[in-house]
C-alpha cells in the first residue's frame, strides 16, 4: 500500500542502500543488540520494512532518513523502507482494515493507547532474548511504564524521552530587575519569583508564571494517580492531590494576575509568553526549544521547579516509543533496526544533534544532550538533563480524562468559581461517571 507521498522516501532510501551495501560484507545483523552470548544471525538480504508513524507530524523525505533511515542503514544497508505516516488514507483505522502489514511503528505514550485498542501491540520479549539486547542499558523508568500497559507485556522499548522544563524571557527579567530563576528551585521559591514579575506598567499587565494547569498536573512529580486502577474509579478526591492542586493555584491568583477563563485559555498563555512577551516564565517540553527561540530571542531555561520534600526530580517520563505491530512480517528485522537506533552510538548522536533526550543509563551519552544544537547554544542545558524521572503513575486508558478533571477543578478555583474541596469532588463526581458510561458501551 504505496502512496505518493512515501515512494521518493522508498527510492531516496533504497539508493542509500545500494550504495552502502558496495562495500558492505556479509553482515550477522545482531552487533547493536548483543549484550553477551551468541549472536543469533540474520541473513543479509534486501529487506523493505514498512514504518507507520502514528503522530501525524512523524518525519518524511530527508528528516526521515536524517533521523532513522540512515543510522539505521550504516549498520544494516540492505534495509530499505516505505513510511506511512497516520493521516489521510492511511489513518490507524484504515491500516487495521486493509490488513496493511507494519513493521515497524513510532507513537509517543500517549498515542500508544489507540495502538492498543486495534490490537496491535505485540510482545518483543522474546525478540530481547533472540537477540540478547540488554535491557539493564535503558533507564527502568520507561520500561516500566511500558509494562504496567499491557500486564507486563513488552510491547515497546523507548527511543527518547520528554522532560518539562521552565523557559524564561531574560528581557522581561532585566527591565524589571529581578534575578533570573536557578536549576533546583522549588515552586514554593518560584512562587516568590512569579509574584514579583507580575505587575502592571504603562498599561500593560506582566504575568511572572504562565503555563495551562493540565502541564504542571502532567507534570506531577510526586506520582499521583488519576485512576485506582484495582476498582476502575477515580482517584483525586485525596489530600494529596488537594495539596497538588495549591501548590500551583498561587501562581495564577497573585495580585494583578485577573484570571479569567479567557486569560487562562492555554493559546492564550503561550501567546503571552511567544508573541505579546507580557509573560516571564513558561513551562514546556524540552523539544519546544526551537519555537521559543524563533520568537523570543533572549530566552534560557532550567529544571523544571521542585517539590520542598522531594529533590531533583524531573516531571513524570513521557517517553516517546518503537513497537512492532502484531502485523510484521519482518519481526527480527525490525528489532534489530530498533536495536541499532538504542545503540549508544546513535543515541549520542541524536542527543547531540537533534535534541533527543536519551532513556539510556550511560552518562556519556546523556550527557551529550544538544551539545551540537543551534537552539540551545549558550543555554543552559542542564535544565533538561539535571533532574531524574519520578515513578511512573499507574496506567489506565482513563488517565487524560483523570488528568483533564483535575485541571479543570483548578480552573474552577483560579477563576473563583469554587472552592477546592467543592472543585474536586464535583470532578471526581464527572470522572466516575465518564468510566462508567465508557465501561458500558464497551459491553
Amino acid at each position: 500500500m504505496k502512496t505518493k507521498k512515501t515512494v521518493n522516501v522508498i527510492a531516496i532510501v533504497a539508493l542509500a542502500a545500494m550504495t552502502a551495501a558496495c562495500g558492505a560484507g556479509k553482515t550477522d545483523g545482531n552487533d547493536a543488540a548483543k549484550s553477551g552470548g551468541q549472536a543469533v544471525k540474520v541473513e543479509a538480504k534486501p529487506v523493505e520494512l514498512t514504518w507507520y508513524h502514528v503522530p501525524t507530524d512523524g518525519p518524511v523525505g530527508d528528516a526521515f532518513i536524517q533521523q532513522y533511515g540512515e543510522p539505521i542503514q550504516r549498520k544494516y544497508p540492505n534495509y530499505s523502507f516505505q513510511v506511512l505516516v497516520n493521516k489521510e488514507q492511511n489513518t490507524l483505522a484504515n491500516m487495521v482494515m486493509s490488513k496493511t502489514s507494519l513493521d515497524v511503528m513510532l507513537a509517543s505514550f500517549a498515542s500508544l493507547q489507540s495502538v492498543k485498542e486495534n490490537g496491535l501491540l505485540s510482545d518483543m520479549s522474546d525478540l530481547v532474548k533472540k537477540h540478547n539486547f540488554d535491557l539493564s542499558r535503558i533507564e527502568a523508568e520507561p520500561l516500566e511504564m511500558m509494562r504496567k500497559m499491557e500486564e507486563g507485556k513488552l510491547t515497546s522499548l523507548p527511543l527518547y524521552d520528554l522532560r518539562l522544563v521552565l523557559y524564561y524571557n531574560k528581557d522581561l527579567f532585566d527591565k524589571f530587575g529581578v534575578p533570573f530563576p536557578k536549576n533546583g528551585m522549588t515552586w514554593g521559591e518560584l512562587l516568590d519569583v512569579a509574584k514579583r514579575m507580575t505587575r502592571t506598567e504603562g498599561g500593560v499587565s506582566y504575568r511572572g508564571f504562565v503555563t495551562p494547569p493540565v502541564t504542571v498536573v502532567n507534570a506531577n512529580q510526586r506520582s499521583l494517580n488519576y485512576i485506582e486502577t484495582k476498582t476502575n474509579r477515580s482517584a483525586i478526591m485525596t489530600e494529596d492531590w488537594k495539596s497538588h492542586m495549591e501548590t500551583f493555584i498561587p501562581f495564577y491568583t497573585v495580585p494583578g494576575y485577573d484570571a479569567t477563563p479567557e486569560t487562562m485559555n492555554s493559546a492564550n498563555m503561550m501567546n503571552m509568553f511567544l508573541k505579546e512577551q507580557t509573560a516571564a516564565m513558561f513551562v514546556a517540553y524540552n523539544s519546544f526549544a526551537a519555537t521559543i527561540k524563533q520568537n523570543v530571542p533572549n530566552w534560557d531555561a532550567v529544571s523544571l521547579p521542585e517539590m520542598s520534600d522531594l529533590r531533583g526530580v524531573a516531571s513524570q517520563p513521557y517517553p516517546v516509543v518503537l513497537s512492532i505491530p502484531s502485523t510484521s512480517k519482518h519481526r527480527d528485522e525490525a528489532f534489530l533496526a530498533i536495536a541499532q537506533l538504542l545503540s549508544d552510538e546513535v543515541q549520542k548522536e541524536r542527543a547531540a544533534k537533534l535534541g533527543f533526550l536519551a532513556p539510556l543509563r550511560n552518562p556519556a551519552v546523556k550527557s551529550a544532550f544538544a551539545s551540537d544544537m543551534v537552539d540551545w547554544k549558550g543555554k543552559n542545558i542542564s535544565a533538561v538533563t539535571a533532574q531524574k524521572s519520578p515513578s511512573p503513575i499507574a496506567y489506565s486508558k482513563y488517565n487524560a480524562q483523570g488528568a483533564a478533571a483535575i485541571a479543570s477543578a483548578m480552573l474552577a478555583v483560579i477563576t473563583g468559581q469554587k472552592d477546592v474541596n467543592t472543585a474536586l469532588r464535583e470532578e471526581d463526581e464527572k470522572l466516575n461517571k465518564t468510566i462508567e458510561t465508557a465501561e458500558a458501551a464497551n459491553k
